[in-house]
């Protein structure tokens, strides 16, 4: 369990609730690197927005993946492909989202704040299975603002600094 300090990207509400059974996630990033250290998944109890809270941790995973940080250079900037997962071939956000659902009941209306979304890959591939939520992204970068806001379902995107609170 992870301390209840911190707060909700959306509504400020104190004391997340971690996601269940994600102990043995496996964090990789969109440049294709393993990330050391277990993701945190919170949903506000609040307002109900799934989302990786910032931490102390947290901060000093993203530092070191922006220091060299090059979006799917194996495949053009292409969101990657997985031919053997448990889940049958498909994009990586497919396939890690497709994990998410079978491990947890989401409701069909909510909203998901992507901390770090880049190019938008997961905020698609979450709007597509989940078309009742609210999307929005943040990213240190607004290369990709105009696409992520052109995605349907998506209603922000923010290169505002994230705070610690």
């Amino acid at each position: 369990m992870k301390p209840d300090a911190v707060h909700c990207h959306l509504c400020g509400a104190p004391g997340l609730e971690s996601v269940p059974h994600t102990d043995d996630f496996v964090a990789v990033s969109s440049d294709i690197r393993i990330v050391a250290g277990t993701p945190w998944l919170a949903v506000c109890r609040v307002c109900g927005t799934l989302q990786k809270p910032v931490t102390v941790e947290w901060r000093r995973t993203v530092d070191t993946l922006y220091a060299g940080y090059d979006i799917n250079h194996q495949g053009g900037g292409s969101e990657p492909f997985i031919f053997n997962s448990a889940y049958g071939p498909g994009p990586r956000a497919d396939i890690l989202l497709a994990h998410l659902d079978r491990r947890m009941a989401l409701r069909p209306e909510g909203r998901m704040l992507d901390i770090g979304c880049a190019n938008g890959n997961i905020l698609r591939s979450f709007g597509v299975g989940h078309p009742g939520w609210l999307l929005s992204g943040l990213d240190r970068s607004s290369r990709w603002r105009n696409a992520i806001l052109s995605m349907p379902g998506v209603e922000g995107f923010f290169t505002n600094p994230v705070e610690l609170g």
